[in-house]
């Protein structure tokens, strides 16, 4: 699609219907409006919470774990 200037062009040149092309690309763009939704609510939890923040965080340092102090 990104060779062509339009939808029906794309279509024509994969040899499908534009039609199917258009069901296609309208049900990418919904499941990515989904996936993008759960990562925008995970970031504004994350900018409400301060402990969810530290968690979440890409600079928090990993803490060492002494295998003989823990018990299962």
């Amino acid at each position: 699609m990104a060779g062509c200037m339009t939808v029906k062009d794309a279509a024509n040149k994969l040899g499908i219907a534009p039609g199917t092309l258009h069901n296609w690309t309208y049900k990418l763009r919904k499941k990515l409006e989904k996936e993008r939704g759960h990562v925008n609510a995970v970031l504004a939890q994350q900018q409400r919470n301060e402990l969810l923040k530290s968690v979440l965080s890409k600079k928090r340092p990993l803490e060492k774990v002494d295998e003989e102090e823990e018990e299962f």
